[in-house]
């Protein structure tokens, strides 16, 4: 959470909600996407942001149909995937899709997005063996993010975290 918070300082209307890690579990996304529609009110524009792995899994998760109702999904995959869509999922995104970003801003909810990483994409995995290698992580990680990253001695190998 602390570093997602170092990653999108300056970076106006992103935010990180911690509430889930502050929820007895089981959390479910549609919960939260529910609390956070009460407080913003029906009228702001909301996007809730996952992997398009998560988004494959979909159909497992609870009340997954009404996750839109809530907020938008901007779904991000990596350049060149191919994902494959279930039936049912596929039949619902048919329904929700949307394929201009500023429909994101224009209606509060409803519509799903798909979005490719920038090329240059990397997995967090190249990252934590980039550090626990001692090779450069400028290119993939902000100077805040990879300070707290050196503080903590995170993903360092054997170095226990502080």
């Amino acid at each position: 959470v602390a570093m997602l918070r170092l990653a999108i300082e300056g970076h106006a209307g992103l935010s990180v909600d911690d509430r889930e890690l502050r929820r007895p579990p089981p959390s479910f996304t549609v919960d939260t996407l529910r609390e956070v529609r009460d407080e913003l009110g029906q009228a702001a524009p909301v996007a809730f942001i996952m992997g398009m792995d998560s988004f494959l899994d979909l159909p497992r998760w609870k009340d997954w149909q009404h996750l839109t109702d809530y907020a938008h999904l901007l779904v991000v995959s990596r350049p060149g995937s191919h994902p494959v869509f279930a039936p049912e999922l596929a039949s619902w995104l048919e329904k929700h899709r949307i394929t201009h970003p500023e429909s994101l801003e224009s209606r509060p909810a409803g519509g799903v997005l798909l979005v490719e990483t920038a090329p240059h994409a990397v997995a967090s995995r190249d990252i934590r063996a980039a550090i626990r290698s001692g090779q450069s992580t400028s290119d993939w990680l902000a100077p805040a993010v990879r300070d707290y990253i050196e503080t903590h001695c995170l993903y360092a190998g054997d170095a226990k975290p502080q």
